[in-house]
């Protein structure tokens, strides 16, 4: 896309939102964009009902960190889910916020599949 178009700048985060979009539309029963006060990028239901709530981000900092946990959050604490993912560049990890666990893992391990557990 980037190569044939007049863009100048990467834009990597929405390449990589259309990639896990992508990869989720061949995987999932259904796949939601939650937007409220704050937004989460995926939500996510499989065929035997379970839910997932996933960000996706292109780079890893206290502010993309920050951002992208408040919506993640809110997404999990709407829908009582006790995990939920971050899919980033490179960031491999797992964040602990109350009793929610967050599992951060880049994306060419998302998708390949290593996100289930």
């Amino acid at each position: 896309r980037n190569a044939v178009s007049m863009r100048f700048s990467e834009d990597t985060g929405r390449l990589y939102e259309n990639l896990v979009f992508l990869h989720l539309s061949r995987t999932a029963k259904e796949v939601y964009y939650l937007k409220d006060v704050v937004e989460c990028d995926f939500l996510v239901r499989w065929d035997n009902g379970t839910m997932k709530a996933i960000q996706v981000c292109a780079g890893w900092n206290p502010e993309i960190k920050a951002r992208e946990l408040k919506g993640l959050l809110a997404a999990m604490e709407r829908f009582r889910l006790k995990e939920g993912w971050i899919v980033t560049e490179d960031h491999e990890g797992e964040e602990r916020a109350g009793r929610r666990a967050i599992h951060c893992m880049p994306l060419w391990k998302f998708l390949l599949g290593l996100d289930k557990k």
